[in-house]
């Protein structure tokens, strides 16, 4: 049986307190806080996918590793979360951060998260990942924040969230003028984002309710026909 072991920060106080998010959270865009309100505030529907769209630069990066912050967070307030999901005791609940290669992921998403959640205090006192392991990051109750590619490693895993930054894939080329090799890493990453989504709520749906959260970000410069298919 899972149990509740501390009470959890509303999303609204969360924001605004160092303590749970880090200073650098705590300066996030006013209209990038809204969001997370809206998507945390708890509902009888959560949110289970999330497209976000806009100009480069406009943090929508940095909003969707927030929102994976807060995801771990609220689960950092039970014990023995294996069985709140219905999975065996040694099965691992897994987020990923899909890239084209390790070295991409760490200079891009993967790095970033793992720098935020070190500069956050709750996390070292509370859930203190392994510091001695920085190629994944292992958080106690057998989460794991990784990052994936079209390699197809991660089929098969209990994944919870994820995160697909289209602009990883096209190396400052915009999608009009890809490189045949991105076009294709984008093309094999994508299909899997997709399989991962739908499957995840067969996976984890518990009486209507997809506890699951995927982030899809696009921009302007590099929009593809995918993004679109999953707006529609």
């Amino acid at each position: 049986q899972s149990n509740k072991i501390r009470e959890i920060v509303p999303i609204e106080k969360w924001l605004e307190d160092p303590y749970y998010i880090g200073e650098d959270g705590a300066r996030l865009y006013p209209y990038w806080k809204e969001q997370l309100k809206d998507i945390f505030t708890p509902s009888e529907i959560p949110y289970s996918e999330v497209i976000v769209t806009g100009s480069l630069g406009g943090g929508k990066s940095t909003f969707g590793l927030y929102a994976m912050v807060r995801k771990i967070y609220e689960l950092s307030c039970y014990e023995n979360l294996a069985a709140k999901f219905g999975l065996m005791s040694t099965a691992s609940i897994v987020f990923t951060y899909f890239s084209i290669a390790k070295n991409q992921a760490m200079l891009t998403g993967f790095g970033q998260f793992r720098s935020i959640i070190d500069s956050i205090p709750y996390f070292y006192d509370h859930f203190r990942r392994d510091e001695k392991v920085d190629s994944i990051l292992k958080f106690p109750e057998k989460i794991l924040f990784i990052y994936g590619s079209g390699s197809g490693h991660i089929i098969g895993m209990n994944l919870l969230g994820s995160i697909l930054d289209e602009a990883n894939f096209y190396q400052g080329e915009t999608v009009q003028s890809p490189t045949s090799t991105s076009q294709f890493e984008f093309s094999k990453v994508a299909g899997m984002y997709a399989s991962i989504v739908n499957r995840q709520r067969s996976r984890f749906m518990s009486q209507g309710v997809d506890p699951s959260l995927s982030l899809l970000i696009s921009s302007a410069t590099h929009s593809s026909s995918f993004t679109a298919s999953r707006i529609a």
